[in-house]
């Protein structure tokens, strides 16, 4: 039972914390890279190969693993989705910044928002040359009448991705969260 309600919790947490964005705001394209629609294809690509997942949560110290099939890879992704930053009003409110990594042909590219009200706060690539995608990363705020908090959000499509959610709670006090998923190709 008391997992039941932990999972609740993560499930409130992640659900409420999301911001404000909705699916309905976010443009398709625009002056930065477009999480949207490169997420798409990663879902539509998950879903064709088959992928499952072994999900391990880690909830204030106690974890839980788990292997899963039949994944909804569009709500696993959701919140990577949601940290689109390409919208009409937000054109100046990012910096960009992009270097050659040192040792390496990859292109690091970060966006760092200049408004500290915007929920992501960072978006950072990392690119192959050939436009390839090796990771994407994103510090987010989140927020709700009942918690505030930080998420930190890593994606490699090699291999899987990683949420890790801090949160001081109004009830309930401090929560943190680690949600660390391996991709299983079939």
């Amino acid at each position: 039972m008391w997992q039941l309600v932990k999972l609740g919790i993560v499930f409130l947490i992640f659900s409420t914390c999301a911001g404000s964005d909705s699916d309905s705001e976010l443009e398709t394209s625009g002056p930065f890279f477009d999480m949207k629609a490169y997420f798409q294809l990663q879902i539509d690509s998950l879903n064709a190969t088959g992928t499952s997942i072994e999900k391990t949560i880690t909830l204030n110290g106690e974890t839980e693993r788990h292997q899963m099939n039949d994944i909804d890879f569009a709500k696993e992704l959701r919140l990577f989705q949601q940290s689109d930053i390409n919208r009409p009003a937000w054109v100046d409110k990012y910096t960009t910044e992009s270097y050659l990594m040192p040792g390496s042909s990859q292109q690091l590219t970060v966006y760092t928002a200049t408004d500290s009200t915007l929920s992501v706060q960072t978006l950072t690539t990392v690119a192959e040359p050939s436009g390839e995608i090796k990771s994407v990363a994103v510090r987010r705020k989140t927020g709700s009448v009942l918690s505030q908090g930080t998420q930190n959000l890593r994606y490699q499509p090699a291999s899987g991705y990683q949420i890790t959610s801090k949160q001081s709670a109004k009830v309930g006090g401090e929560i943190d969260t680690q949600i660390e998923v391996t991709f299983i190709p079939e």
